[in-house]
């Protein structure tokens, strides 16, 4: 989807504020979209997405919420496991298991940096003192 920041401002604005002049097809458009952009900022209003009328539309902004990986999601996103519709209900599921494998992966690594720090110190440490 080939638009500018402020293009995408006005998208996201728009088609995922709960304005009843969007159709639904426009507003799960939008938070699809809005996954697949890697802009944090899009967490807020996919959040509020999760609260449409529509299921598909919150289905979608779950699903996009995955994608994102932010914790900022986790309550708003369990709140949604408890959803009316099936299909929202198990995206809200897969959104809160891809963060917290996201949360996952990022305490791993920071493990890894850490002992790759350690190693570095230690070396110093030891050609220093020779």
């Amino acid at each position: 989807m080939g638009f500018g920041s402020g293009g995408q401002q006005r998208f996201r604005r728009a088609a995922l504020s709960g304005a009843k002049r969007f159709a639904r097809p426009r507003r799960s458009q939008a938070a699809w979209a809005l996954g697949l952009k890697g802009n944090k900022d899009a967490v807020e209003p996919l959040m509020v997405a999760l609260k449409d009328s529509d299921a598909h539309v919150r289905a979608e902004a779950a699903w996009a919420l995955g994608l994102k990986g932010d914790y900022r999601a986790v309550e708003a996103l369990s709140a949604t496991t408890n959803d009316d519709n099936n299909h929202v209900r198990q995206q809200a599921t897969w959104a809160l298991g891809m963060i917290k494998l996201r949360d996952r992966r990022a305490a791993n690594m920071n493990i890894r940096l850490r002992s790759t720090r350690t190693q570095q110190r230690r070396q110093l440490v030891a050609s220093s003192s020779l």
